[in-house]
């Protein structure tokens, strides 16, 4: 009876690592997908929160390839990494500094959205394109560095009492498991954590500022000129005319391009909330 549970369990682990990964990968392949299409759009190329969204799911991509792919593998018994030490160290390596970059991307996202409805003039011109490319770097270089240390705390063919240890951290090098697991609980869930609930909150009280301004103010319609003179006799030439309306018209354009904007900013600020709440419920579970 225990023998038959035993290998039913091993069948049921067997299925779960061979196909449960492949349908992840489908749909993440899908959203993913569907994400570049976004952000790629012409209007959202000098937007410097979709750039960050968009970093985030390149990364996103390089984890689900990496982390997922190598369960299917396994799941048939054909993945190199869980054999080759040199495979084994650059999967660990990839999963968790692009694990790292991502969810640093979407932190960096929510300080943009902060500075970006500041009243401050000072604040919101420290948001560059430039600024933005430069910090992505920065996130990625410090994921290198911290996770450099995986090429020697990981590696393959180890005896933990007695049975083999596929791919995993040096169980026999206390000082390994110390260092990994610190840095990636500081560097992966705690700091980025911390950074997202912080400037979140920040940002929404910003947006709620900005609305008790806007409602404190008596809505006005658009001045219309008075064409009409004290002296009658006083005629307004079509030129003149002309221009009047030309102006009108031209307030109308940029109140429309300001409104758009503002609507595309509040969009960017829901994805980011939910991007930031989607975050936080994934590393509680974990």
């Amino acid at each position: 009876m225990g023998n038959t549970s035993s290998v039913n369990f091993v069948l049921l682990n067997q299925i779960i690592n061979r196909y449960f990964p492949i349908l992840l990968m489908f749909f993440g392949m899908i959203g993913n997908i569907l994400n570049i299409l976004v952000f790629t759009r012409p209007v959202f190329r000098a937007n410097i929160c979709a750039n960050y969204f968009l970093a985030s799911t390149v990364f996103d991509g390089i984890i689900m390839f990496a982390g997922l792919l190598s369960r299917t593998l396994n799941g048939f018994g054909i993945d190199p990494s869980q054999t080759i030490s040199a495979l084994c160290k650059l999967r660990f390596f990839t999963t968790y500094s692009s694990a790292t970059a991502a969810i640093w991307f979407i932190s960096l996202a929510c300080i943009e959205r902060y500075l970006a409805s500041s009243t401050s003039t000072f604040r919101r011109q420290l948001l560059t394109m430039k600024r933005a490319y430069m910090s992505m770097i920065f996130v990625i270089l410090i994921g290198f560095i911290v996770y450099a240390q995986q090429f020697y705390c990981i590696d393959t063919n180890q005896q933990i009492l007695g049975a083999p240890q596929p791919c995993y951290q040096l169980k026999k090098n206390i000082s390994c498991q110390i260092v990994d697991s610190l840095f990636q609980f500081l560097f992966e869930i705690l700091a980025p954590i911390c950074m997202m609930a912080v400037f979140s909150s920040l940002t929404l009280r910003n947006i709620r500022n900005q609305r008790r301004r806007i409602a404190a103010t008596q809505p006005g319609s658009i001045p219309i000129p008075n064409i009409i003179t004290a002296n009658p006799n006083q005629s307004i030439t079509l030129h003149q005319l002309t221009n009047i309306s030309n102006q009108q018209n031209h307030n109308l354009v940029l109140t429309e391009i300001k409104r758009r904007a503002q609507k595309r900013d509040i969009q960017l600020v829901k994805m980011l909330l939910v991007q930031v709440s989607d975050k936080r419920e994934e590393y509680k579970k974990s």
